[in-house]
């Protein structure tokens, strides 16, 4: 493997903006990267639940879920995945990447909707 990507569940890969849903699947297919989804979820009851239907829903398979139960991400992607970067709409989740060396990219909640808007005029 060559690069570690992760990617937040809620609001980057469930109701975030399409463009990084299009980028999840090339890295899905992309035999040089390795896929992750790191979420401040908690890893049991209805909220795993959820994230296992999407992923069904999605028909995606074999990708690694990493719940972190409310806690900062950066520890887990830097120990856990060794992740080389990190999407997530969360600044404080950004900022924890960031401080433990992982390329993180922060998205904007509101970008799709922004563009949309654009196209209208």
């Amino acid at each position: 493997m060559g690069w570690i990507v992760s990617y937040d569940f809620d609001g980057v890969l469930s109701a975030g903006p399409q463009w990084v849903l299009d980028k999840f699947r090339d890295d899905l297919e992309d035999p040089e990267v390795e896929v992750w989804i790191c979420t401040a979820r908690y890893g049991h009851g209805p909220e795993r639940a959820e994230v296992e239907a999407w992923l069904r829903f999605q028909g995606v398979e074999g990708v690694s879920v990493l719940y972190t139960d409310r806690e900062l991400k950066g520890p887990y992607l830097l120990e856990l995945i060794e992740a080389n970067r990190h999407y997530d709409d969360d600044v404080d989740q950004v900022m924890s990447a960031e401080d433990h060396g992982i390329e993180a990219i922060y998205i904007d909640p509101d970008e799709e909707e922004e563009e949309e808007e654009e196209e209208e005029w």
